[in-house]
């Protein structure tokens, strides 16, 4: 593998999901991170060139002939991306840090338009299903009253990349907020299992702050290692990732 090029995809920052031409649904996610991994897989492997998925809105490599940035805003410009880089390439490692929105945007309308709809069909859970809705092409006005922004699950996207290239080395993501270390490991070793990932970066938004950043890194045995800082979580991640070390980690600093 050393004697050819390297292809590795990272994602990073978060999607935002249209209301309307003007207004969108996004999370706090920057795409700091992914800009650490990115600078790490292209310094501790020359022959390395980074695909990086990311949005408009999120914080942007350092530009380098071994880089391309992808952009993509919605859940459904992400998948698109990911479909046509792996179509494309030959994926060796996949970062998929980026937080991608748990809903998309299904209909917008208003109470009013339910109520109207509820007249006619007689039927609150078919007018809850189909009801008079607002164009969201347009910018909606501030006029309107009672707003209501119906949302369905979307597309779990991580669960799309072994399909593709079942040899690729997965590293996923999880983020919770204010649990116990026990559990965060547990939805995180899940995760792992569910869509066959050989690593998970595990995070506790609690953890995440000025100050520093905590984060576990989840082997398919369950064993993890934690490290503080952006910096040091970035580095050890590639690191591990790149000696596809899947099991419990003794003398890591020797890597």
């Amino acid at each position: 593998m050393e004697n050819r090029r390297i292809n590795v995809v990272v994602t990073g920052g978060g999607t935002s999901e249209p209301i309307d031409n003007v207004r969108r649904i996004t999370n706090t996610a920057t795409g700091s991170m992914g800009v650490k991994v990115v600078a790490e897989v292209l310094g501790q492997k020359p022959n390395a060139k980074v695909f990086y998925i990311c949005s408009s809105y999120s914080l942007k490599p350092t530009l380098n002939d071994r880089l391309e940035v992808i952009i993509a805003d919605s859940v459904l410009q992400v998948k698109e991306a990911i479909e046509k880089v792996m179509s494309e390439n030959k994926i060796d490692y996949f970062v998929h840090g980026m937080a991608i929105s748990d809903y998309v945007v299904e209909y917008i309308t208003t109470k009013e338009l339910i109520k109207e709809t509820v007249s006619e069909v007689k039927d609150l859970d078919i007018a809850l299903d189909s009801p008079k809705t607002i164009e969201k092409a347009n910018k909606i006005s501030s006029d309107k009253e009672n707003l209501v922004i119906s949302m369905k699950k979307a597309p779990k996207l991580i669960s799309i990349i072994k399909n593709l290239q079942p040899e690729t080395f997965l590293v996923g993501y999880k983020l919770l907020d204010g649990v116990a270390e026990s559990e965060l490991i547990d939805v995180g070793y899940n995760l792992l299992k569910k869509n066959d990932c050989d690593l998970v970066l595990a995070n506790d938004l609690t953890y995440i702050n000025q100050d520093g950043h905590r984060g576990h890194v989840i082997f398919p045995t369950k064993d993890y290692v934690t490290f503080d800082g952006k910096d040091v979580i970035a580095s050890m991640l590639v690191r591990i990732m790149f000696n596809q070390v899947t099991g419990r980690v003794t003398g890591y600093l020797s890597f």
